[in-house]
């Protein structure tokens, strides 16, 4: 992130010790003082009597990012007149702190909230692999984002919330601290059939605790995996037939496919197509047996049970990590959805 400093700040001997450990997460390349606000800072009594080597510091570290056209999105301003606990300008992606707020802010990563952190953070570096996005994987490793765990889709609305008013918060905000800009948060869509919205109003609630909401545009991370990929994981006849049938189906119905679970109903059960297309509009909506009744017997049998659960290992184990022919198999579509996301994050930091 690019961080600008206020000039009487810097003229103010009381932060001059704060100021200094900027300088020290600039080393660490977390963040980079902004090229505009350089000469301001040169010319600060705070850098006074800096050695040159902390010019040259400042200097190289503002040129290298400005050299990467990805970075940077937002900005930081370090400012004594702003309130404990920060503002945030929304429109202008920029965060103005307190200096007694900035270090506890600058220091921590910028935090990724999802479903699951194991399975939901693999997948995403899954992608970045895939599209050829390693930079991003080199940003988690440098410790400049982080993936926080949400346990769950109900838990995505107070994780953000946490880290924003804290627990008990109170009613006037005061202990509030200005998070929004430093974190994010990804889930799966969940949509059984098209224009299926389940998760609306968790996107809705959790829209203004953070930068962006990014819900999958296929209902799950496994309905991303390419054939190959799946054909890698299993080789046997069987699950080769499975992920045939699975292929089969037409654009929207598996984009929409309960990839872990198929057909099975709520109560577990393996309806045969019949079954599924007669049952009552409690148990199968109506836009679900729509989606799904021109399956053929062959491939609902193959389909029903789904491929259970253990197909998100794929993501995590390294010997599924992708391939030439995987990143082939992804698709314009997918790769783009990934990208624009990956760097929607990658751009924040």
């Amino acid at each position: 992130m690019r961080i600008a400093i206020d000039s009487a700040t810097m003229a103010d001997a009381r932060y001059f010790p704060i100021l200094d450990v900027l300088l020290v997460l600039v080393e660490a390349r977390k963040h980079a003082i902004s090229v505009n606000n350089l000469a301001d800072v040169f010319a600060s009594p705070w850098f006074a009597n800096k050695p040159k080597s902390d010019r040259e510091l400042l200097q190289r570290g503002a040129v290298v990012r400005s050299h990467d056209a990805l970075l940077d999105k937002s900005v930081v301003f370090i400012d004594a007149k702003v309130k404990n606990g920060g503002v945030v300008h929304f429109n202008r992606n920029e965060t103005h702190l307190h200096p007694f707020d900035a270090i506890s802010f600058l220091a921590i990563p910028f935090a990724v909230i999802v479903e699951n952190e194991d399975y939901d953070g693999a997948f995403l570096f899954w992608m970045a692999r895939a599209i050829e996005f390693d930079k991003f994987i080199e940003a988690y490793r440098d410790g400049r984002f982080s993936f926080r765990h949400a346990g769950g889709k109900s838990g995505l609305v107070r994780s953000a919330k946490i880290l924003s008013r804290g627990v008990w918060p109170r009613p006037d905000d005061r202990y509030s601290r200005a998070m929004q800009l430093w974190c994010c948060a990804v889930l799966d869509n969940d949509a059984r059939f098209p224009g299926d919205e389940p998760n609306k109003d968790i996107v809705d609630a959790v829209t203004p605790y953070v930068s962006f909401v990014h819900q999958l545009k296929l209902r799950t991370i496994e309905s991303y995996l390419p054939y190959s990929t799946m054909l890698r994981f299993n080789g046997s006849g069987a699950f080769k037939s499975k992920v045939d049938a699975l292929y089969r189906l037409e654009p929207d119905a598996k984009k929409h496919y309960h990839m872990k679970r198929g057909f099975r109903l709520k109560d577990g059960t393996s309806p045969k197509k019949a079954e599924f297309i007669g049952a009552a509009s409690d148990i199968v909506p109506l836009g679900e047996k729509t989606l799904y009744g021109n399956v053929s017997d062959g491939d609902w049998t193959l389909l029903t049970d789904g491929f259970g659960r253990g197909l998100a290992r794929i993501f995590v184990e390294e010997e599924y990590r992708p391939t030439r022919e995987d990143r082939l198999a992804l698709g314009a579509e997918r790769t783009a959805e990934m990208r624009a996301l990956l760097v929607n994050i990658y751009s924040r930091l």
